[in-house]
């Protein structure tokens, strides 16, 4: 029995390696759309007011997800007594950076306005916020 033993370790017989296999494909950690898309904006005013026949000054504030993104553009859309202002920006995937929040800062000018109630609204990355523009 121990020669038997002995000659099965010394062949190597019932030690075969198993075959090696392929290393698994790493999984895309997250998929980022290309094209404009919207920001995170900071809590905005309720209110606005302003006079007959101006332009309203509208300071929008808020963070991009992170340094590979850059605002475009402030696009607002005015349909009857309702304005929209949604903030862009573009995603440059080229681009290896830290995920931490990059603040940003614009105004944009709307109007001029007839005298009554407007209703203002904010798209954003994080929901919708709404606002009333009081035109005296």
């Amino acid at each position: 029995m121990i020669c038997m033993l002995l000659a099965a370790a010394l062949t190597g017989g019932c030690n075969s390696a198993p075959e090696p296999q392929p290393a698994p494909k790493p999984k895309a950690i997250a998929t980022v759309e290309k094209g404009p898309q919207k920001v995170y904006i900071d809590e905005m005013p309720r209110l606005f007011t302003t006079a007959a026949g101006r332009k309203l000054m509208i300071p929008v504030t808020g963070n991009l997800p992170n340094p590979a993104y850059q605002l475009d553009t402030l696009r607002v859309e005015r349909r009857d007594e309702v304005v929209e202002i949604t903030p862009l920006a573009r995603y440059d995937d080229s681009l290896m950076v830290t995920q931490v929040l990059v603040p940003f800062s614009r105004t944009v000018a709307i109007g001029p306005f007839e005298p009554g109630e407007y209703h203002l609204r904010f798209n954003s990355r994080s929901g919708v916020q709404d606002a009333k523009i009081i035109v005296e």
